[in-house]
């Protein structure tokens, strides 16, 4: 399943509604240039973001991890550059979360 919409304003705030765990895509256009998308395939690799007519994008991904726990990432990237933050802090995540502390330092 993949939708493409372009979308004027008062659709801009809804997305489709797609229930979790099917693989999907979408991907939305304003005419100001500003999108969003997302996807997600089914066996627990996800990824969805905005972007604004300010040049500044919001998104996140995540993804099952070797061991079965979830991994993922929330960020922003525009004037300030890019800017992650973990989503999950167990298991592997504590690794990403260090390995993200060192870099922001």
């Amino acid at each position: 399943l993949s939708i493409i919409l372009s979308s004027s304003l008062g659709a801009w705030e809804h997305t489709p509604n797609i229930p979790a765990g099917r693989r999907t895509q979408y991907y939305l256009i304003r005419q100001d240039g500003g999108y969003k998308y997302g996807y997600d395939t089914g066996d627990g690799q996800t990824a969805q973001a905005i972007a604004e007519t300010d040049n500044e994008v919001r998104g996140k991904f995540s993804y099952q991890g070797s061991s079965g726990e979830p991994q993922g990432l929330e960020y922003t990237a525009g004037v300030a550059g890019y800017v992650p933050s973990p989503l999950y802090l167990t298991g592997g995540g504590h690794q990403a979360a260090s390995a993200y502390s060192q870099a922001s330092s």
